[in-house]
């Protein structure tokens, strides 16, 4: 995973925000997995983060609602008696779904063993 990628109107990443567990998804062994952490809607300048409690909300949670801002996204993996966690920046821009991003910082370091 490297650069910058544009989440898709609607689409997102799963994600553990700061302060705040949102949920846990199974990753299964030796197959790339699309990870929904935030969903956007054309013409809105807010965000939110995605979650399963988002479905009776309209995927627009009033307590995972993101301003306009740039915010750090760490994923945890868990995996047979270890884990790992990368760090990733979302930028929320402006009101298009075009104006929200994720992308790995450059140098990031996948973390090994740290505590939760």
């Amino acid at each position: 995973m490297g650069g910058e990628e544009r989440i898709v109107c609607g689409g997102a990443l799963e994600v553990r925000r700061t302060l705040r567990r949102t949920r846990v998804v199974d990753v299964h062994q030796h197959q790339d997995e699309l990870l929904s952490v935030a969903v956007k809607f054309e013409g809105e300048t807010d965000c939110y983060i995605f979650t399963n409690e988002s479905y009776p909300f309209g995927w627009r949670h009033p307590n995972l609602r993101l301003a306009q801002g740039r915010y750090w996204v760490r994923v945890t993996l868990h995996y047979e008696g270890d884990f790992s966690r990368t760090l990733f920046q979302l930028q929320n821009a402006g009101p298009s779904c075009n104006d929200l991003r994720i992308k790995e910082p450059r140098g990031a370091i996948i973390l090994p063993s740290l505590p939760p």
